[in-house]
């Protein structure tokens, strides 16, 4: 269990009850937390809605401070969508694994 990295839990707003499918375009997926382990011990909380990105976050390896980095970049972006979100997650890797 502790090996999943992320647990990352949503709430999507808008969407068509009457249509039964989570496909719907208009609805908007919003990231409420974010649960983080190393791998060897428990999850712990690094994100909330409410707080944004906590201060107790794992800070000590390279990659987590990289992904803090990008998390900070990304909420200041209007792009809300998860394919949008997707690919900006996917151009920063290539962007900041090749310097």
């Amino acid at each position: 269990f502790c090996s999943i990295n992320l647990f990352v839990f949503l709430r999507v707003e808008g969407e068509d009850s009457s249509s039964r499918r989570i496909n719907n375009p208009t609805a908007k997926r919003l990231i409420t937390k974010i649960f983080y382990s190393d791998g060897s011990s428990p999850h712990q909380l690094v994100y909330s809605e409410e707080k944004g990105l906590l201060t107790n976050a794992y800070q000590t390896h390279d990659d987590v401070t990289d992904y803090r980095k990008f998390i900070e970049k990304a909420s200041q972006e209007s792009e809300r969508t998860v394919v949008g979100l997707r690919q900006y997650f996917l151009n920063w890797v290539s962007t900041s694994r090749s310097e």
